[in-house]
């Protein structure tokens, strides 16, 4: 859920704010552990790191930030929302999720993938998406189009 948090702060309104040391998972704590140094340790092959690179460089492919933020879906472990083409989902527990979210701004039968992992595409059919996360996973869908531009 670690992670979810950290998206929902990187793609929600408003200027994305993060914990310093969040991307290298950096836990905070008490003094002296509120300040570890972050710069010796720097790992950019770190998961969250990596996270987060995918994340800034959707929100900027997709200008994400020049529209408004569309609640799509909320349920007691989904929450689900549209800003332009990015559809985010994110979920804040372990069990699976598996929900049809409709009311989304793509044309049908626009094919978007996930940031996070290029097999992970379907097409929108009817205006919606099945969303399907586990393990406490988010994702992110863009156009397909753009999707191949993210993934690197």
């Amino acid at each position: 859920m670690f992670g979810a948090a950290l998206m929902f702060a990187l793609t929600a309104q408003g200027i994305p704010f993060y914990y310093y040391g969040s991307e290298q998972a950096y836990a905070g704590g008490n003094d002296p552990g509120n300040r570890e140094s972050l710069w010796q340790d720097m790992d950019t092959s770190a998961h969250l790191y990596q996270m987060t690179a995918k994340v800034n460089n959707a929100r900027k492919q997709t200008e994400s930030y020049k529209h408004p933020f569309e609640e799509k879906y909320v349920l007691d472990n989904l929450y689900a929302f549209q800003r332009g083409d990015m559809f985010v989902a994110l979920t804040n527990g372990y069990d699976d999720v598996n929900q049809s979210v409709g009311n989304l701004s793509y044309a049908d039968g626009t094919t978007v993938c996930s940031i996070f992992d290029e097999n992970d595409c379907q097409e929108v059919n009817g205006g919606s998406l099945n969303v399907s996360l586990s393990q406490g996973k988010s994702k992110i869908y863009v156009p397909k189009s753009s999707e191949e531009q993210l993934i690197q």
